[in-house]
Formats: C-alpha cells, structure tokens, sequence
C-alpha cells in the first residue's frame, strides 16, 4: 500500500518540512477513483499553514473541527460544481500566506474549505466532512444517505498525522531547526 502511494517521496517531503518548521502533516485519504474505479489509500504531505483546529490541544483527535483551506482556479470549480456558476467573485476571507520572490496572483481563485468535525450520534463519535466555497456546499456527508449514520470513515477518526520534531506543550506541533538556531545566529551577528 506505502509503495503504491509512493509514501517515500511523501515520508522525505514531509521530513524536509518537518526540519524547517518543526511539524510534518501527513493527510490520509480515500481516493475512489483509484485503481480504475475500485479506489485505494492516498497519502499526501499537508501544509501546516493551510491547517485550522481548536487551539490549546495536543492530540489532534481531540479537536472538535479541522479546517482545511485550499485555494482553486475559479473556472475549474465552476466545471467540477456546477452549483458554483456566478457565486464565486469576490473573497470571504483570506489566510496567511507564503512570501515569494515571485507574485503569485489569487484575483481568480477561491477558498476552498474541507471542513471535518466530529458528531455524536448512534452511542459513538462519528466524523463528518463538509467541502464548500464561500456560501456553497459542495459535498457533505450528511447529506448523502450512505453516509450520514456512519461518516466518513468507520473508524471516526480526523484523516491527518501530526508528526512534530520538538514537541511544544499545548499544541499539536513542535518547532524546528530554524526555530532552534535562530536565537544562536541573533547573538553571532551581534558580535
């Protein structure tokens, strides 16, 4: 399953995030139209900074939501969702974003949001999903009869892997190498 998911460039992609930042995300995810139909496991590396839970936590399955936030082409929306056509101009919100060398224009793009929340319902947590931009709804699971009662996946758990390299008290991540010689080189270039 690892090498048909080609987890070792995710495992080394992870790990050179991990370094800098201090935390590598892996998302685990069920891709239906894998192996012609029949669908396997994906296993991607997920950028922290596109990553929202409840804060004050440590175990990431203790959050109540997670947001994830991707930004799309607006006219490769309009042709996967239909129910977008003449909804998507203008921004709700904005998140933080990288500084490049290079200007990355976002004026026809949207913020697509994967919203995962866990419910309590049949005795047991189950974990639900709901993808939408801007006002509308793209998908959720419970609208869809096959999987309201149970969610998303049968286990109820959120589909992301914190793997920090220095752990930080109150928080799922850590801190990295940047984070652990920055104070170091502040004194060099003092002297």
């Amino acid at each position: 399953i690892l090498d048909q998911a080609d987890f070792e460039q995710t495992y080394s992609d992870a790990w050179d995030y991990k370094l800098k930042s201090g935390t590598g995300v892996y998302g685990i995810f069920w891709d239906k139209s894998k192996l012609n139909g029949l669908g396997d496991i994906v296993i991607q590396r997920i950028d922290l900074i596109k990553l929202f839970w409840e804060p004050g936590i440590t175990d990431i399955q203790k959050s109540r939501n997670i947001f994830h936030v991707e930004l799309m082409d607006n006219d490769l929306l309009e042709k996967m969702y239909p129910q977008t056509k003449n909804k998507l101009s203008g921004k709700t919100f904005d998140i933080s974003q990288y500084v490049y060398d290079d200007t990355v224009d976002t004026n026809d793009k949207s913020l697509v949001i994967d919203w995962y929340y866990k419910k309590y319902q049949n005795g047991k947590n189950v974990l639900h999903y709901v993808k939408f931009v801007n006002d509308v709804v793209l998908y959720a699971t419970e609208d869809d009869p096959e999987l309201e009662e149970r969610g998303l996946y049968d286990h109820g758990m959120f589909p992301f892997v914190f793997d920090p390299l220095f752990k930080v008290e109150g928080t799922p991540c850590g801190f990295g190498y940047i984070d652990v010689g920055k104070s170091s080189q502040e004194y060099i270039d003092r002297g």
